[in-house]
C-alpha cells in the first residue's frame, strides 16, 4: 500500500546557512530551496509555506497575503479584532534573512492563536511541499513507520500518487481486493468512508484505507467516462503478491508477467528466464501491466538482461551532484538476441516505464497495448531534525535516446490496443486477453 516512488534513500543535510534555523519550517525551506529538481526563488517557497498557516486555527482566522516588499499575515481573532504581520523580503534578500522572517512567523501565529508550535510547523512544511506536486511531508510518525520495521496492517491493494492534489490509482496490485473490487489506473479517490482526500498526503490517504483485517472501507471513486463518481466498499486484507510469474506458452513462447520491482525481482527473474530457455524458448513476452513500478537498480538489471554490454538503460539529472547517475548494461549473462514483445497500459509505471523505454530506444522489443502512466519523477527521503522527513523530487529520469516521459502523459506503444472491456490481464490466456493474443500475431512476425 505504500505510494509509488523511485527513492533515493538517503538524505543530503543542507548547507551552513542552516545554522541560523532553529524552527522544522526553516529547515524544511532550506532544503527544497537547495535540492529540488526544479530551481525556484527563496520567497516563492516562504510564501507557499505562509500560506500553510490558514489551514491552522479556526476556520478563515489566518490570511496570508503576497506583497510587493515580502508578504502579510493577518489574524482575525474571536472578538473580530484583526492583527497583521508583515514580512519583508525581495530577490536580493540573503537566505538566513528569509529564513528570520518564517520564525517571526511562527511566533507571530503561536502567540495570536496559541497554537503549538507543532502544529504551526507541520501546516507550515504542508503548506510548502504543495509546489512539488510528487513529494510529500511525513510527521515524525509516519517516518517512523516508513523507516523502521512496524506490523503490517490490512489494506485494500492499490498503487498511488496525486495528480491536481487528488489520490489517483496508478494501478491495483494482482490478485487485491481493489482489484476485485474493480479499481482502474487513473481512478480518482475522492472521498474514504466520507472524508474528502482533496489536499491530503498520500501517506494521510494511506492511513485512511488501512485497518484490521477484514474490515471494509467505502470510497467514492470518478472515471473518465463515469458521468459521476460512484461509491465502491472494498474489504481490507494482508495482500502477499508474488513478483514474476512465468508461463510456457508452447511452440517455444514463453510468457513473464512482472507484478513489481522489488529489490529480488532481477534475481527471480534470471532464474526464470534459464528455465525457460533450458525448456526451449525461443520467443518471449514480456508482461508489464498495471505494474506500478519500485527500485531503479531492480529496472535496470531487468533491462540489461536483454541488452547488449555496455548499453545505456537510463540516466538521471539533479541539481545536486551525486544524482546525476548513468545506468548502462552489464549482465552475468544476456538474451540479447531473442525476439521480444513488451506488453503494457496505463497502470505501467516508473521502473516498468524504464524497462520498456530502454528496450524501445535500442530497438530490442515492440511495446504493445496501451499509453502507460507516466512517472518520471525521483524522489529523496531526506530526514530533518525533529525526526520528520520530506519526500522531495531531487531528480528526473530520462531513456538513453534522451526522451522524458513527461508525468501524466506516459509512453507510447509501437502498437496500440485498447483493452476489452472483459479483458483479463492475469489469465496469460490469448482467448481472454485480446492484447496478449494482438502481441503472439507480433511476435510470431519476429526474426
Amino acid at each position: 500500500m505504500a505510494p509509488l516512488r523511485l527513492v533515493f534513500l538517503f538524505a543530503i543535510l543542507p548547507s551552513a546557512v542552516l545554522g541560523c534555523a532553529t524552527r522544522p519550517v526553516s529547515e524544511a525551506v532550506l532544503v527544497v530551496y537547495e535540492q529540488h529538481v526544479d530551481a525556484q526563488p527563496l520567497s516563492r517557497l516562504a510564501l507557499a509555506s505562509l500560506h500553510g498557516i490558514e489551514r491552522v486555527g479556526p476556520a478563515g482566522a489566518f490570511q496570508v497575503t503576497g506583497t510587493a516588499t515580502g508578504a502579510r499575515i493577518a489574524y482575525r481573532d474571536p472578538d473580530g479584532v484583526t492583527r497583521k504581520l508583515d514580512l519583508a523580503w525581495d530577490a536580493s534578500t540573503p537566505s538566513a534573512a528569509v529564513l528570520r522572517e518564517l520564525e517571526r512567523a511562527v511566533a507571530f501565529v503561536e502567540d495570536q492563536a496559541r497554537l503549538r508550535s507543532l502544529e504551526i510547523n507541520s501546516a507550515m512544511i504542508s503548506g510548502l511541499m504543495t509546489l512539488d506536486t510528487d513529494g510529500e511531508y511525513l510527521d515524525s510518525k509516519t517516518n517512523k513507520e516508513l523507516t523502521e520495521a512496524v506490523p503490517r496492517r490490512a489494506g485494500i491493494g492499490l498503487e498511488m500518487t496525486k495528480r491536481q492534489q487528488t489520490p489517483t490509482v496508478v494501478s491495483p496490485i494482482e490478485g487485491s481486493t481493489a482489484e476485485r473490487a474493480g479499481l482502474r489506473a487513473r481512478d480518482r479517490i475522492l472521498r474514504i468512508d466520507g472524508h474528502p482526500t482533496d489536499g491530503l498526503s498520500l501517506s494521510e490517504v494511506v492511513r485512511l484505507l488501512r485497518g484490521s483485517q477484514g474490515s471494509t472501507v467505502r470510497l467514492a471513486v470518478a472515471r473518465e467516462g463515469w458521468s459521476e463518481p460512484r461509491e465502491i466498499e472494498i474489504k481490507r486484507e494482508i495482500h502477499s503478491v508474488k513478483a514474476i510469474r512465468a508461463v510456457d506458452l508452447g511452440s517455444g513462447v514463453a510468457y513473464v508477467r512482472l507484478r513489481r520491482f522489488g529489490e529480488a525481482t532481477p534475481r527471480e527473474l534470471r532464474t526464470a528466464i534459464a528455465r525457460l530457455a533450458d525448456g526451449g524458448m525461443t520467443r518471449l513476452v514480456l508482461d508489464l501491466r498495471n505494474n506500478g513500478g519500485g527500485h531503479l537498480t531492480a529496472a535496470v538489471e531487468v533491462a540489461e538482461l536483454f541488452l547488449e554490454e555496455g548499453r545505456l538503460v537510463v540516466y538521471t539529472k539533479s541539481r545536486i551532484r551525486n544524482q546525476n547517475l548513468r545506468f548502462s548494461a552489464h549482465p552475468q549473462k544476456s538474451y540479447r538476441a531473442l525476439p521480444m514483445v513488451v506488453l503494457m497500459n496505463h497502470g505501467s509505471a516508473a521502473a516498468s516505464e524504464i524497462v520498456a523505454a530502454a528496450l524501445q530506444d535500442w530497438g530490442r522489443a515492440t511495446l504493445i497495448g496501451e499509453r502507460s502512466f507516466g512517472r518520471a519523477s525521483i524522489q529523496t527521503l531526506v530526514s530533518l531534525k525533529d525526526g520528520s522527513a520530506l519526500l522531495l523530487t531531487t531528480a528526473r529520469w530520462f531513456t538513453p535516446k534522451g526522451r522524458q516521459v513527461a508525468d501524466g502523459v506516459g509512453l507510447l506503444p509501437d502498437v496500440d490496443v485498447v483493452a476489452d472491456a472483459d479483458i483479463d490481464v492475469t489469465s496469460a490466456d490469448p482467448t481472454k486477453d485480446n492484447q496478449l493474443r494482438r502481441a503472439l500475431e507480433v511476435l510470431a512476425t519476429l526474426r
